[in-house]
Order: C-alpha cells, then sequence, then structure tokens
C-alpha cells in the first residue's frame, strides 16, 4: 500500500515512518507534508491507498485536507494528541482514530482494516473511475463511485444532491448513488439534457418535477417524494423552462 504522512510535528513524522518501516513491510511511505496544502497537493501527484492524517496543525486541520479534495479514493487513519476529535473523524469514514503516542497493536488493526477496504483496480477501471461519460444514443450516464461504477438511464435520475466532495444521484427506485466526483463535474453533460440547477446543493430532472409551491423561492415536489427548496434566483429560469415545454 501507497502511504503518505501528514503532521506538521517532524519528529511525530519520524517516528511513525520508523514504526511503519520496521513492523509493516506492506506499507510503502510515497511522501510526507507537514501543512494542509502541502497534504493535498501530495495527495494528488501521489495517489496514495493510505493516508496517516493528523488532527490540528499550526496551517489548518486534517479534516481541511479531505474537504480540499474534490475524491478522496483512498482510506484515512487520523492519528491525533486530542480525543476531542474522534466523532468528527467519523463523517469523514476514517478507518480508525488513533491516540499518540500510537500503539503498535492499535496501529496493525487499523492498517489490517485499510487493507480490507482497499481493492486492487485494474488500469482500464483506474481511468473509467476518473471520468465522467454520457452516451448520448443510449442516454445512459456512467457515474464514477469509490468501489467501481454505475451506469443510469437518464430518464431514472431524479436529482442530484451535493454533499461536499461528493455527489448522490436519486434514481427511480428508491436507488441513492454516491458518486466520487463534484456536482459541478456532471453540470456541462446534464443540463443540456433536461436538467436544471435548483439550489446550490441540488439538480434536477424537470421529468420528475410534480409540483412547485410559490413562496420566496418556492418548493418542489418531486416523483419520489422529496421536496426540495428553490433558490429566489433559480425561480424565474425554474418557470421559464416550464412555460417554454
Amino acid at each position: 500500500m501507497k502511504a503518505i504522512i501528514v503532521d506538521d510535528e517532524e519528529s511525530a513524522r519520524i517516528t511513525l515512518r520508523s514504526i511503519l518501516t520496521d513492523f509493516f513491510k506492506e506499507v510503502v511511505i510515497v511522501g510526507e507534508a507537514d501543512t494542509p496544502s502541502d497534504a493535498v497537493q501530495l495527495i494528488e501527484e501521489k495517489h496514495p491507498d493510505l493516508v496517516f492524517l493528523d488532527i490540528q496543525m499550526r496551517m489548518g486541520t486534517g479534516f481541511d485536507v479531505l474537504e480540499a479534495l474534490d475524491q478522496r479514493p483512498f482510506q484515512v487513519i487520523f492519528i491525533s494528541a486530542h480525543k476531542q476529535h474522534a466523532y468528527e473523524s467519523f463523517r469523514f469514514n476514517a478507518v480508525d482514530y488513533l491516540l499518540k503516542p500510537v500503539r503498535i497493536k492499535d496501529l496493525r488493526m487499523a492498517i489490517e482494516r485499510a487493507k480490507e477496504n482497499i481493492k486492487p483496480l485494474e488500469p482500464g477501471e483506474q481511468a473509467l473511475l476518473r471520468q465522467i461519460t454520457l452516451d448520448q444514443t443510449r442516454m445512459q450516464l456512467v457515474i464514477p463511485e469509490l468501489d467501481g461504477f454505475s451506469v443510469v438511464s437518464l430518464a431514472d435520475i431524479i436529482c442530484l444532491e451535493s454533499s461536499r466532495n461528493y455527489t448522490d444521484f436519486y434514481v427511480a427506485g428508491d436507488r441513492k448513488i454516491t458518486a466520487c466526483r463534484t456536482m459541478k463535474d456532471f453540470e456541462d453533460l446534464l443540463l443540456p439534457n433536461g436538467f436544471i440547477r435548483v439550489h446550490k446543493s441540488h439538480v434536477v430532472n424537470t421529468y420528475h418535477i410534480r409540483r412547485y409551491v410559490k413562496g420566496r423561492g418556492g418548493e418542489l415536489s418531486l416523483s419520489n417524494g422529496m421536496i426540495l427548496p428553490v433558490a429566489r434566483e433559480r425561480k424565474d429560469l425554474l418557470i421559464e423552462v416550464f412555460l417554454k415545454s
């Protein structure tokens, strides 16, 4: 497993690197960073399988690193001197939250869990996960996920919801697909094909709109029962789309 260590304390990086080198031959350290911005750049360059991430750093936090990335196709093990951030770490689906000084037994358990979550991909699969494609003939969208991809008919997509660096697709049949790309990445493909952005967090398939309720911006009722807000600045565009139809 390719790994990166992110910690603003050099002594902490040296200690962890020594432990990994001596006891975990399957982990190869491909880089180290001491600031959140350097960590983001390093992750985008090295494409690690595993990131050992400190929480409190002089120029930001480990959470800042994860929130700055469009994709997180790697496992995260938080290593911190403080207990109070453990609950927040669950938002990022971390493998584990270890306290300094790290015990080898705890580190071994965390790394084993990370190994179970990492599924090796063929080069063609890796390329597909980085790409969003729209089949204009069949009107199907290839949606990249962390562990593969889904192929969905445009007509079945009810709406998209932004979820930080991910996008949740709500699909007919009460399906929910989480794409490892931002909603902005999908807009250029979907907006010319019957979709409209009604809010900074939502893109909607106009085919699945069932009712509009007036208000400051208003609300939309969708075919799956979801009720979404309409941003005030998007209200006129929404009405115009239906007047033209």
